[in-house]
């Protein structure tokens, strides 16, 4: 019969407690951990799944999009869904979304021209992240990326992606809201963030270093152009909303155009603002807010103070002398 010293019995306690601690921590690891998910450039932050994305019949062209509607990703729109799987992840253009992948292959970056983008499905390791765009009028994104790893929080390259997106139907619209109501309404601006850079923003190389908010809220250092062109844009985006939408404006300009013709007006080295100050005047359906105040500063603009803007009724005969 074999026998065992004490002490040895407590050694191979002792071994089996640690291998037994070193699992458990191991395990708990794994399971608690919480992936990283990147916030893109314009602050989205997507939602993590486990697994990989299957669609519910990949032989049908745009299912992908139905199945993010019933999953409650996304809203219906009620018109036709556009979608589109890169796999490997290759850049992708079509005329309406471009998409790109950086030089490590971790990131993707994206453009729509006259169209809506809906959301994307960033796949890479074990899990995905689903970045949702409908309802926030961006036209634009860079910098989104699949969850990191668990063990070590490193993000993998894209495997693949998924889009959906709509095609825009042509403005018709007859409605505009001028700059000084935009500059009043902070709380209304969809699509923009006061702290996005204006020459980012356009794609230009015109007032370096300065934001959109800045630009709106001080023509009288910026200029009438961009004073104009930041509302043109607010109102464009605006007009990409649900008619019922409380912020919708039916502008006569898409996101796209406004940006084409500030990027044609500034190429003249003499931007003039006529035609965007003509569309910016034609009549703001929006109200029930009110305007940017100490009472009420969430209408206010980073950086203003609410005592130091008039009402919207005088500031929308102002901008007429710009």
């Amino acid at each position: 019969m074999k026998t065992f010293s004490v002490m040895s019995t407590m050694k191979a306690l002792s071994m089996s407690a640690a291998i037994f601690a070193f699992m458990v921590s191991a395990f708990a690891g794994v399971i608690v951990a919480q992936p990283g998910t990147p916030k893109s450039q314009r602050n989205i932050t997507p939602t993590f799944h486990q697994g990989n994305f299957v669609s519910t019949n990949p032989a049908v062209p745009n299912q992908q999009c139905y199945d993010w509607a019933n999953r409650g990703w996304i809203t219906d729109p009620g018109v036709e869904m556009i979608g589109g799987k890169l796999d490997p992840p290759l850049g992708f253009l079509d005329g309406f979304l471009t998409t790109s992948i950086s030089a490590n292959g971790k990131y993707l970056n994206w453009v729509a021209e006259d169209a809506t983008v809906l959301g994307f499905v960033i796949k890479g390791g074990p899990n995905f992240n689903f970045y949702k765009y409908q309802g926030t009028g961006f036209n634009w994104d860079n910098g989104l990326g699949s969850p990191s790893f668990p063990r070590n929080g490193q993000y993998p390259q894209i495997s693949h992606y998924e889009f959906c997106y709509v095609v825009n139907e042509p403005p018709v619209g007859d409605q505009g809201c001028t700059p000084g109501y935009w500059r009043n309404h902070a709380d209304r601006w969809v699509g923009l963030a006061p702290g996005d850079l204006f020459d980012t923003v356009f794609g230009v190389n015109y007032l370096p270093g300065v934001n959109v908010g800045q630009a709106v809220s001080t023509p009288q250092s910026y200029g009438a152009f961009a004073f104009h062109a930041v509302a043109a844009l607010l109102n464009a985006n605006a007009s990409l909303l649900a008619p019922d939408h409380v912020n919708y404006v039916a502008y006569p300009y898409s996101p796209a155009q406004v940006i084409s013709e500030v990027q044609a007006q500034i190429a003249t080295g003499s931007p003039s603002q006529t035609n965007l100050a003509t569309a910016n005047e034609l009549g703001c359906p929006l109200g029930g807010t009110p305007a940017c105040s100490p009472a009420n500063p969430a209408a206010c603009l980073p950086g203003v103070r609410g005592a130091s803007l008039r009402s919207t009724s005088t500031t929308k005969d102002e901008t007429k002398n710009f």
